[in-house]
Formats: C-alpha cells, sequence, structure tokens
C-alpha cells in the first residue's frame, strides 16, 4: 500500500483530489489545485452538450429543408410540369431555388429550436439536476451550446455572402428574368 495525501492511507490506487470542502477519487493523476480538481469533467460535459446541440441542429435543418423542398415544389409543380424537366431537372431547380430563398431563414429557426431541445431534453432526463448536485452552474452547462451557435452564426453569415448569392444569381438565370430586374427576397 502506498501513501496518498497528506499521508493517509488509501484503500485504492486511485489518489484523492480535494475540490474544495469534499474528497473524491479520480482515475487518474490530476495534480491537487481547486483550478483544474473538476476541468477533465466539464470538458466532456461540453463536447457532451455541443455534440447534442450539433445532432438536432442537423436533425431540424434536414427535415426543415426537406419540408420546404416539398412545399415549393408542390407550389411550383405547373411552371416544373409546364418547363418540361426531368427528375434531375427538377432537382437542379430544388438545388438551386431552397438555398436561394429559404436556407437565410432555417439556419436560425434550427439554431433556435435546437438549443431549446437540448436543453430541454436535459432537464426532462434529470441532467440539470445532476449538474446541480456536482456543482457546476448551469451558465456552465449552456456555455458550449452558445459558443457553437455563435460559431453557426458567423457560417451562417458567410453562406448568406457567398453561397446564397450565387444560388440566387442562378436561380433567377434559370427562371429566365433578366439581370437588370431589381428582385426581393
Amino acid at each position: 500500500r502506498h501513501h496518498g495525501i497528506a499521508g493517509f492511507r488509501m484503500p485504492s490506487k486511485f489518489p484523492i483530489v480535494r475540490t474544495g470542502l469534499t474528497r473524491g477519487r479520480v482515475s487518474a493523476a490530476v495534480p491537487c489545485t481547486r483550478s483544474n480538481a473538476r476541468l477533465p469533467s466539464v470538458r466532456i460535459l461540453s463536447r457532451y452538450f455541443a455534440a447534442r446541440f450539433l445532432t438536432l441542429f442537423a436533425a431540424i435543418l434536414l427535415a426543415s429543408t426537406l419540408t420546404v423542398s416539398v412545399v415549393e415544389l408542390l407550389l411550383n409543380f405547373d411552371d416544373v410540369i409546364a418547363s418540361g424537366a426531368e427528375t434531375g431537372g427538377v432537382l437542379a431547380h430544388l438545388l438551386l431555388r431552397v438555398p436561394a430563398y429559404y436556407l437565410g431563414h432555417l439556419i436560425p429557426i434550427s439554431v433556435f429550436a435546437a438549443s431549446f431541445f437540448s436543453l430541454g431534453l436535459a432537464t426532462r432526463w434529470l441532467e440539470t439536476t445532476a449538474l446541480a448536485a456536482g456543482g457546476i452552474s448551469p451558465q456552465r452547462a449552456a456555455l458550449p451550446i452558445v459558443c457553437v451557435a455563435v460559431g453557426l452564426g458567423v457560417v451562417s453569415h458567410i453562406l448568406d455572402e457567398t453561397l446564397m448569392t450565387l444560388s440566387t444569381r442562378a436561380s433567377s438565370q434559370q427562371s429566365g428574368s433578366r439581370e437588370d430586374e431589381l428582385t426581393f427576397r
């Protein structure tokens, strides 16, 4: 047997880490300071909430994009039939029109819904209660979601200035409108 912190005998091979007033066992050797005693668990927690948020964001964005595509196809079905386009032409029409007109609105809606659902699911599954019992504040748990949402906002802005502008131009050329014509989204 070996001696642990301050000469106490430990029956386990894991060292005791001081985390304020309580002592707990950890599986790896960690320097005994108050600032980094909970750091590995918080990193895992951040990855967990960020992964859940990104998964929900992707699922909601895909579902809303497919819904908008079906509605767009049904609204413009006469134009598609009149043009005599085959399946490839219909898909090209949708791939140009959906990013041009709807993606700028779908990304912020999907970010809001994913953040709402990820925090709501954490509350429903009593994960927020476990966080409070572990001494981690709810703001700390929401931080990775906020950081990823800000990153998605930057990506959305970049897409709005590049992909959506090109898609709008290509969609207007495909529909036969003149370039000097002023159109509003």
